[in-house]
């Protein structure tokens, strides 16, 4: 298909980018922060999370709200929370565990956690108005990945789907074996990206 042909879906997905930074904003600096911790299994982080959690001077609803974020890797996992939980997970790894790294990340909205629900009415009404605008089915032309559900995707985008997108864990590290597993233990990923953080990850799975 030619680039022009193309044209009405790149402006849709343009669109769409739009929407999820304008959403996004709504839940700028309201206290979330992010952790990626390297070195050990989600089970581990799981450990190191209820430990931290146990050392805050908070109610017992806030000493919650850390969420496993993002399985980068089987080793590679990032940690959504409050800012003051992420600080204490953070400092509790660095001060009392041996040979795992954790580093706070620079953003200021803890996605893939509930700190996003409050901008989720706002985005799914956006996007309703951008799939009113364009002809369907959204379904991939390509073989499509998907981080959301770790399985290859044949079935429409929806706007259930890219909130899901925003709000659940990345599945990343599922993913990527599913796609070497498909094409071969000699397959290439480029990451397309402002910041490439996940290309080193793959080479490890």
């Amino acid at each position: 298909m030619k680039v022009f042909d193309r044209m009405p879906l790149i402006q849709m997905v343009v669109k769409i980018s739009v929407a999820r930074g304008r959403a996004l904003a709504l839940v700028d600096d309201t206290g979330g922060s992010m952790v990626a911790i390297s070195g050990c299994d989600a089970d581990t982080v799981g450990d190191y999370i209820e430990a931290a959690s146990s050392l805050a001077d908070t109610s017992r609803s806030e000493s919650k709200r850390l969420y496993m974020a993002a399985f980068n890797s089987p080793t590679d996992i990032s940690v959504s929370g409050s800012d003051l939980l992420v600080d204490l997970l953070t400092k509790y790894i660095d001060n009392w565990v041996d040979g795992v790294v954790a580093r706070e990340l620079r953003v200021s909205t803890a996605v893939h956690s509930p700190f996003v629900d409050p901008c989720e009415d706002s985005y799914r009404s956006e996007l309703t108005t951008i799939f009113s605008q364009h002809t369907g089915p959204f379904i991939p032309s390509t073989l499509t990945m998907s981080t959301v559900t770790a399985e290859f995707k044949y079935d429409e985008y929806t706007i259930d789907y890219l909130w899901r997108n925003l709000r659940q864990p990345v599945l990343f590290s599922s993913a990527i074996p599913k796609i070497v597993h498909r094409f071969g233990e000699k397959t290439t990923f480029l990451e397309f990206s402002p910041h490439p953080i996940l290309s080193q990850v793959s080479i490890r799975l």
